[in-house]
């Protein structure tokens, strides 16, 4: 092979790499959303989140989703995009373990989810 084609071919091997290695798939972000909100909507059924914690989570989700929305708008989610939605991710997990562990609990539900009602 001559050395155009050699540097040719090694040229575009680099930038199919480098364009695969920006582009972040969205898909798992989409999967944590959603395991989020299961998490959520779990503790709201068995008592351990109180109505106004549900709504303040899931105005977060709402947030988060903004953001995710607004990285794809271009069709694609860049590395720092990731990284700032993961980020808001992972405080919003700090905040519903924080909710469903602090103690308010609403008995009605929690008594109901026991008996499987």
């Amino acid at each position: 092979m001559s050395l155009f084609k050699t540097s040719t071919i090694g040229m575009l091997v680099l930038v199919g790499a480098a364009t695969s290695a920006f582009a972040h798939d969205g898909r798992r972000l989409e999967h944590i959303q959603a395991h989020q909100r299961s998490a959520i909507e779990s503790g709201r059924w068995n008592g351990s989140i109180t109505k106004r914690e549900q709504r303040a989570l899931l105005a977060e989700q709402e947030r988060i989703d903004a953001m995710r929305r607004r990285a794809k708008a271009d069709g694609r989610v860049t590395a720092r995009e990731s990284h700032e939605i993961r980020s808001a991710q992972r405080v919003a997990r700090a905040h519903i373990l924080e909710e469903r562990s602090n103690g308010r609990v609403n008995y009605w539900r929690r008594w109901k989810a026991k008996r499987g009602l």
